[in-house]
């Protein structure tokens, strides 16, 4: 399961006119399992019109299940590509999942993004998780969008909260760069594995990742050298595969060198295409 909010990506590419497609972080992520042939079911907010329409066919095409609370009208991000294909975000979106419930509980369930800092959905959140118990798995990404969470010291502690709450973690450099300002993101990570993660991976983009909290060493994975769309949805493709990973085995249980470089091969493929358009498991294989 996955717990998080489903928008439509608005592509700004200077001098090419717009593009829009579905997406949102942790919408992003249930479709990455979807192509990944794992039975998923997302828990988000839609509105009852076209793009919200759009974004149920774009999932349910990846069978993905979709249980939304009804909004307005859907949430949109608007990005702003530079150069180099990195991303300037602008959102219109609210989050809010009070009719929502969980009647049969999951596996392992995803959180991510907004949805856990947000109100007055992040609320229903941690209600829904506490619902579940102590054995539920729960796998996170604070994927931070600073105009739209709490002031930083506020969204700093509900980010450790759910770090603690989770069994493996995924976070990029420059989302602790924002929580964290004054320390470099390694010793923030390392921090993070000690509050209750069997597994902290720290994205840094193009450069790859590292691992850490699975036994004393830190592990380095390096990107794939590709030509690059853009980076939408390149983040969320690679925990797709994380969580694809933990529904195989216990992050402390990885082949690590087999699940980061699949991961990393997963996000390559992601970036190498317009969009948040992440692979199927039969291009994986091929």
């Amino acid at each position: 399961m996955v717990i998080g909010e489903a928008l439509v990506d608005i592509i700004v590419r200077p001098g090419r006119g717009d593009d829009e497609y579905p997406g949102g972080s942790p919408a992003n992520v249930a479709l990455g399992l979807g192509r990944l042939e794992r039975s998923v079911r997302l828990l988000t907010a839609l509105g009852d019109d076209d793009r919200g329409r759009r974004v149920r066919g774009w999932l349910g095409d990846s069978d993905v299940e979709v249980d939304a609370h009804p909004l307005a009208r859907t949430a949109t991000a608007r990005a702003t590509l530079a150069a180099d294909g990195s991303a300037q975000y602008d959102f219109d979106l609210v989050w809010d999942i009070a009719s929502l419930s969980i009647d049969d509980a999951p596996r392992v369930v995803h959180i991510g993004s907004l949805s856990a800092l947000r109100e007055p959905g992040a609320g229903r959140v941690r209600e829904l998780i506490d619902g579940l118990g102590d054995d539920i798995v729960v796998t996170y990404d604070p994927n931070i969008r600073p105009s739209l969470i709490p002031p930083r010291e506020e969204s700093r502690a509900l980010v450790e909260d759910w770090v603690r709450r989770s069994t493996l973690v995924k976070v990029s450099d420059e989302d602790l760069a924002w929580l964290y300002p004054a320390e470099p993101a390694r010793e923030v990570a390392e921090r993070w594995a000690g509050l209750g993660p069997e597994s902290v991976v720290l994205t840094r983009g193009g450069e790859g990742v590292e691992v850490f909290g699975l036994g004393d060493r830190v592990r380095e994975y390096p990107a794939p050298r590709v030509e690059v769309s853009d980076t939408v949805g390149a983040g969320d493709s690679l925990m797709a595969a994380l969580v694809d990973a933990t529904l195989s085995a216990s992050p402390a249980a990885w082949d690590l060198d087999e699940v980061a470089e699949r991961a990393l091969r997963i996000a390559a493929i992601t970036v190498s295409r317009p969009g948040a358009d992440p692979p199927t498991r039969s291009e994986l294989d091929h």
